[in-house]
């Protein structure tokens, strides 16, 4: 067969055949192929016509792209058939037209509002990777952009928008990968090259990189996402190696503006944008140069968090806490934190089958116990010799006080930097960094300071910088009864923002809850607090984020050697005829898992007969048959039902003050509400 041919179709996918022996392909045809034909066929009309002749088609494509929200995978595969063609069209009509004429604007900004969608949807990070990338287009990018600088948004309502916003931001996003050409920018500066911009002098600022600094300048001041995708061009610009001299000028820049005092609107997004825009450049930036301007912009950021602008916008505070702590990684040398504690793999399969050799007679890791107490004496000269720079007291005191902070955002980005620097300090450092934490449970703190302590914990526990030596003094503190629903929600958090990457990696972290060590004399008192807290947060919920991420908690509850892991398995059997059968579906999945990590939870004879169970039952199918297996899986483990349904009337006294979030799966779940179950 020649190589031109086109292969025969695959052949068609039946409703009975199973979705764990199809390829990714296939699955997300059965599942996305309806509408993905109308979407196509949009396109196409697109492509032959070279612009947008039916304005609703747009319309039409955006509404199917919204629905997947949050569930951006589902679209990836078909990025490239989506991005690829319009940005083609975008680059080849400002060939054509020029940037001098109106008519390049109407022809882009439909175009535009489809790739913005899909970056809002599957972020700008798997979207950008389908962007042209020439070097000649870097010149073209800026002067578009100019073109599109100009215009302003008739309407802040998005279901009316007619491309002004998402042109500009589009547009940002092309220019942020055009800025890493691998070669000096004055080279591809036509008015350098043309003798006319007098830009060969290497003390003066290219003209191209002249404008793209004003006009993101520009951007920085402004209050919708363009402000955001300018600090990203920014950050990429800048920290290029043959970018000193605009370094140094917008550093100049953003100091005017930190120290300006001025407290109007058009003055407090551009100080926003500032602080933002350094965050950023201090994430990407190279160690050498960034050191050179620390002094200034520590300086600022100290003045600024005690401001009484900081004290009235929470989003400043998260901006300065995420710089500060941005700072002070940069500050310290980079090391590996060798004293951390390792008591998994990287892989949840390696970590079950190896759980039993590395346990010994009194129930504790012996290999991982040994190494972190080996690694510390070994490297204990290392850390005496380390140097800290001074500012990084006084960094680590901002950061702990972000921790008592009113809002949320601002402890939940407080508590990443803890652990973040942290993991650059020496043990002994370490050490001192959480008994300051831990003066955050004081009787005379807050509600506030309890939960970014708690937030703080986890962190540290995340990145196994809390040593099962220091349980002793931890554990006492977060199983008081009046901190419980602050660690549980703290351990949520964990798990939301790790299952939003991978499922795997959320059942991973789940499996080695380092808070809760099988070392500890308080697990079950501390396990019993959390299953209490848990059947509270999860009673009613519609939140499936949470729900998921409970089922996981419930599972490592259920894994772990304690009289406690029956009651924790009978809420996981409980969950199998929920009214949701995707939480059905997920609960039976953890029990599969737990059932294979634990043994003890089910008779030898009948554990085969419980297997088989959960693996042929179809859960998220008909309910009531579901409830007929979960009886027999109770019957089989010689639970009672009856104790998780009491434990399941605890009045839940955050359901009149915490709205249920609305997720991806709203629509799915006012379905199943709908239909009476």
């Amino acid at each position: 067969m020649a190589a031109s041919e086109e292969q025969p179709p695959p052949p068609p996918v039946t409703e009975e055949e199973d979705d764990e022996h199809d390829t990714k392909e296939r699955v997300l045809q059965k599942y996305f192929v309806q509408e993905w034909k109308l979407v196509k066929s949009l396109l196409d009309d697109i492509v032959s016509s070279g612009r947008v002749t039916d304005p609703s088609s747009v319309h039409k494509i955006r509404s199917i792209l919204d629905k997947y929200q949050q569930q951006g995978e589902l679209l990836e595969p078909y990025l490239e058939s989506i991005v690829s063609p319009l940005m083609f069209i975008i680059r080849t009509k400002t060939t054509e037209l020029g940037v001098v004429s109106d008519e390049i604007l109407e022809v882009i900004k439909p175009l535009c509002i489809v790739v913005y969608t899909l970056v809002t949807v599957c972020g700008y990070k798997s979207v950008i990777r389908f962007f042209p990338h020439q070097v000649s287009d870097l010149e073209l990018a800026v002067s578009l952009l100019e073109k599109c600088h100009g215009t302003a948004s008739g309407t802040s309502l998005r279901q009316e928008s007619t491309g002004e916003m998402e042109a500009k931001c589009v547009v940002l996003l092309w220019l942020s990968i055009l800025v890493l050409v691998p070669f000096d920018i004055s080279s591809v500066d036509s008015t350098i090259v043309d003798g006319d911009g007098g830009g060969g002098n290497k003390n003066q600022l290219a003209p191209l990189v002249m404008r793209i600094l004003e006009f993101s300048k520009d951007y920085l001041s402004s209050a919708g996402p363009m402000r955001t995708i300018a600090g990203l061009v920014l950050s990429r610009l800048l920290a290029r190696p043959d970018m000193p001299l605009a370094f140094s000028s917008f550093v100049e820049w953003t100091h005017e503006v930190l120290s300006s005092g001025k407290d109007d609107t058009l003055s407090h997004f551009r100080l926003l944008g500032a602080v933002e825009a350094l965050a950023a450049i201090f994430k990407s930036g190279r160690r050498e140069a960034l050191m050179d301007v620390v002094p200034v912009v520590w300086g600022d950021v100290l003045l600024l968090s005690k401001s009484g602008t900081a004290a009235r916008s929470p989003l400043l505070r998260k901006y300065l806490v995420k710089l500060a702590q941005r700072i002070g990684f940069t500050c310290l040398p980079h090391r590996l934190p060798t004293w951390r504690y390792v008591g998994r793999t990287s892989s949840l399969g390696e970590n079950v089958s190896q759980s039993e050799p590395k346990r010994v007679a009194d129930g504790s890791h012996k290999t991982s116990m040994g190494s972190v107490c080996g690694e510390e004496s070994a490297n204990s000269l290392e850390d005496e010799d380390m140097d800290v720079p001074d500012n990084i007291e006084e960094i680590i005191e901002l950061l702990l006080s972000g921790l008592r902070d009113t809002d949320t955002v601002v402890r939940w980005s407080a508590a990443k930097g803890i652990g973040r620097i942290t993991s650059r300090l020496t043990s002994a450092l370490a050490d001192e960094v959480l008994s300051s934490v831990l003066e955050l449970f004081s009787p005379g703190e807050g509600d506030g300071s309890w939960h970014g302590g708690c937030l703080a914990l986890a962190e540290l526990a995340r990145r196994g910088l809390l040593l099962p030596t220091s349980l002793p003094r931890v554990v006492p503190f977060i199983v008081k009864e009046k901190h419980l629903h602050y660690i549980v929600d703290c351990c949520l958090k964990i798990l939301m923002l790790i299952s939003s990457q991978h499922t795997h990696a959320r059942m991973e972290i789940a499996y080695d809850f380092r808070i809760a060590n099988p070392t500890s004399a308080q697990l079950p008192m501390f396990c019993a607090g959390v299953l209490d807290s848990l059947a509270v947060e999860l009673k009613g919920s519609k939140d499936f984020t949470k729900l998921y991420a409970g089922i996981a908690i419930l599972g490592y509850i259920a894994s772990v050697s304690d009289p406690v892991n029956a009651r924790a398995f009978s809420h996981l059997l409980f969950l199998l005829a929920h009214r949701y059968p995707k939480i059905r579906k997920a609960s039976a999945e953890q029990v599969y898992l737990v059932l294979l990590q634990n043994g003890d939870l089910v008779p030898e004879d009948k554990l085969d007969k419980a297997l088989e169970i959960i693996s042929e039952t179809c859960w998220d199918g008909d309910i009531e048959a579901a409830k007929n297996r979960r009886s027999e899986l109770f019957e089989i483990a010689g639970l009672d039902s009856a104790m998780v349904k009491t434990a399941g009337k605890v009045s839940n006294k955050n359901d009149t003050k915490c709205p249920t979030t609305n997720d991806e799966n709203s629509s799915y779940s006012a379905l199943v509400g709908s239909s009476g179950f």
